[in-house]
């Protein structure tokens, strides 16, 4: 089974210069644990739960979603066994990964990918 086959299409993005509290604020309201976070059409992070604890442990207010991104994103692409992405998930503290198409030298995330899907999909294959 692919990657392609079990990720969710819905991306939930926001911009790199919302301020962390109106992310947070988003996070709470809507359940979201996990951003992909553009400037402009780019993408140029993450944002999870765990970044934003640091918004409260460091009392930093005023601050930009960018200030507490993971600017270096990981990533799978859709043509990746799902085997692989479990065996990743695994090995890493990661929770979710971007799922990316690439189309002439570019990647363009077209989904996101979980440790839930990956389980789930184990169990109704068996």
């Amino acid at each position: 089974m692919k990657v392609v086959e079990v990720m969710d299409e819905n991306i939930t993005t926001i911009r790199s210069d919302v301020s962390i509290g109106k992310a947070i604020e988003r996070i709470l309201e809507e359940n979201i644990h996990f951003f992909v976070v553009m400037d402009g059409e780019e993408s140029v992070g993450v944002l999870t739960v765990t970044d934003c604890l640091d918004f409260y442990l460091n009392n930093d207010h005023g601050k930009i979603v960018e200030d507490y991104m993971t600017p270096h994103i990981l990533y799978i692409s859709e043509d990746k066994e799902l085997k692989d992405a479990a065996k990743f998930f695994k090995k890493s503290k990661v929770d979710n990964l971007p799922v990316v198409e690439e189309l002439e030298g570019e990647r363009n995330i077209i989904g996101i990918l979980n440790r839930f899907d990956v389980l789930q999909a184990f169990r109704d294959v068996n």
